[in-house]
Order: C-alpha cells, then structure tokens, then sequence
C-alpha cells in the first residue's frame, strides 16, 4: 500500500482532501480526521483481506464459524462512522431539507392564519 506525505492510505488521503477542502478544523478536529483517515485505511485493509476470503471458517474447537474478519469490518464501519460523526460537520443535504420543511411549515401557517 503506499502511502501519502501524511502516512495515509488510498482511502485515508481521499478522506483527508475531501474534508479539509470544504472545511477548517480545530485542533481537536484535526485529531479526530487523522484518526477517521487512519482508520478508514485499516478498513480498506480488511476489506480487502475478506475478498476472496471464505465466509464460513474452522472455530477452535473445528466448528464452522463465521470468519472473524467480517465482526472486524463491521465494527470498523462503525468506528468510522462515530469519527465522522465527532467532527461535527454540517450536512448541507439535511440543511437544504430543513429550510424547505420550515419555508413549507411558514407559508402553511401564513395560510392558516390569513384565511387563504
């Protein structure tokens, strides 16, 4: 895997360039990218470890178990998501909803209130 200037992946330099674009971080925030950055790259990783991989695998004690790789994967999406999510960062899809829901609830009450 090579690596970018900032020791990220692929995938963790995409996610770099695409939010540091847009927007500018504290500190903490920059902290918590380089973490979500990091941690996607682990995530492509382990994806790419289950290509191919089988889904149904030898447990200890020679059971069929579900691959462990796949709780990984989950609970990386996971960590991602929750990264992301302490970055606080608008979502300009929810805030154009928004300002359409509350322009709709105005004109509606305006409506209401003038008989119309």
């Amino acid at each position: 895997m090579s690596k970018t200037s900032a020791g990220y992946g692929k995938e963790g330099a995409a996610l770099h360039t695409a939010v540091t674009a847009d927007f500018v971080l504290d500190s903490d925030g920059a902290r918590i990218l380089d973490m979500a950055c990091r941690t996607v790259d682990d995530l492509s990783s382990l994806e790419g470890a289950l290509v191919g991989a089988a889904v149904m695998v030898p447990g200890s004690m020679g059971q069929e178990r579900v691959n462990p790789l796949f709780a990984e994967v989950r609970a990386t999406r996971a960590l991602v998501g929750q990264l992301l999510g302490r970055l606080k960062l608008p979502d300009e899809d929810a805030a154009a909803a928004k300002s359409e829901y509350n322009g709709n609830r105005a004109r509606k009450a305006a409506g209401v209130r003038w008989g119309h």
